[in-house]
C-alpha cells in the first residue's frame, strides 16, 4: 500500500491518569472487607487473575476508602445525577492533560492546525460537554468540527479511530485530534454480585488521545499508518457485555465472552491485509 497518497497517518499518543493511586493489593484488602467471609476466596482469585499492579481512580473518596479500610466507599450509593456532576468537574481536565501530552510528543502540528476533534466516552452524559471544554483548555479554532462517539463501552476508542481515519481520508487537510476519556470508578457499586465483583477488580479512570493527519502532509515520520478497520456483530452475543443507565450509576452487565467465536472473524480480516493470526483463541 502507498501509504503517502492512501493512509491515515498516526503522529503521536499521549495519556493521563487522576491523582488518586492505588494498588491492586490495597484495592483487594478493601475489597475483602466489603464482602462476606464465603466468597473471599473467589475475590482473591479475581483479582489476582486480573494481573494489575495498579489503578487510578478520579473520586477522593475511594481512594481513602481503599487507603484505610473504612467501608465508607466511593460512590456505592450516590444517586446518577450525582455521579454525572462529579463527571462533569473532572471529565475535560484529564481529557486535556492526555491531549496536551499527544500535542507535546509531535512537532509538526499546534492546536492552532487541528480541524476535527473526536472525543469518546461512555461514562457520562453532559452537554456542553468535555468536547466543547477542550476548546478551552487546548486553545482550539470556533470552527473546529466536533463528533462524539459515546455509550459504545470498551470498543468505542477503536471506533473514534475509524471516524478520525474516515475524516482524514475524505479531506487530505485534515488534522484530527482524537480524546477518549473514562471515569468508571465513578460507578462502581457495593452489592457484591458477581458482574460487581470483576467490574471492580479491572477497570479504572484515565484518558487518552491520539493526533492524525490525511494524506497531504509528507512531511517528518509519523508513529504509523492506519489502514483498516473491521467490525461484526453477533446479535445472539448481545448480552456478553451491557451498559445500562441506572438510577445509582450505570449498570454493567457481563457474560461469558467466547474467544473461538470472535476468532472466526479473523481471518476474513486480517487476509487482505497480509496479516497472519497465529493463536485467537485464548
Amino acid at each position: 500500500m502507498n501509504h503517502e497518497s492512501e493512509s491515515t497517518a498516526l503522529w503521536s499518543i499521549g495519556t493521563a491518569v487522576p491523582a488518586f493511586q492505588f494498588s491492586q493489593q490495597q484495592a483487594l484488602a478493601f475489597a475483602l472487607s466489603q464482602v462476606p467471609s464465603e466468597i473471599a476466596r473467589h475475590v482473591r482469585f479475581l483479582y489476582r487473575r486480573s494481573q494489575i499492579d495498579s489503578r487510578y481512580s478520579c473520586s477522593q473518596a475511594l481512594y481513602h476508602a481503599i487507603q484505610f479500610e473504612t467501608g465508607e466507599a466511593a460512590s456505592g450509593e450516590a444517586s446518577t445525577a450525582e455521579r454525572m456532576q462529579a463527571y462533569e468537574a473532572q471529565a475535560a481536565d484529564l481529557a486535556a492533560a492526555a491531549a496536551k501530552r499527544t500535542l507535546a510528543r509531535q512537532s509538526l502540528f499546534t492546536a492552532a492546525d487541528i480541524t476535527h476533534l473526536v472525543l469518546v466516552t461512555c461514562t457520562g452524559f453532559v452537554s456542553p460537554g468535555p468536547d466543547v471544554l477542550l476548546f478551552e483548555h487546548l486553545g482550539l479554532r470556533p470552527d473546529v468540527k466536533r463528533v462524539q462517539v459515546g455509550f459504545m463501552g470498551c470498543h468505542g476508542a477503536m471506533n473514534g479511530l475509524h471516524s478520525a481515519t474516515a475524516i482524514c481520508r475524505s479531506e487530505p487537510q485534515a488534522v484530527v485530534l482524537v480524546a477518549s476519556v473514562e471515569l468508571c470508578t465513578l460507578h462502581f457499586q457495593t452489592t457484591p454480585t458477581e458482574e460487581n465483583l470483576v467490574i471492580t477488580s479491572l477497570f479504572s479512570d484515565g484518558a487518552a488521545a491520539a493526533l492524525l493527519s490525511g494524506h497531504a502532509y509528507t512531511a517528518g515520520q509519523p508513529r504509523c499508518y492506519l489502514d483498516a478497520f473491521g467490525s461484526h456483530v453477533y446479535p445472539e452475543a448481545r448480552h456478553a457485555i451491557a451498559w445500562r443507565v441506572g438510577n445509582q450509576g450505570f449498570d454493567m452487565g457481563l457474560g461469558p465472552v467466547q474467544c473461538p467465536r470472535l476468532a472466526s472473524v479473523y481471518p476474513g480480516f486480517c487476509g487482505p491485509l497480509a496479516l497472519v493470526v497465529r493463536d485467537a483463541t485464548g
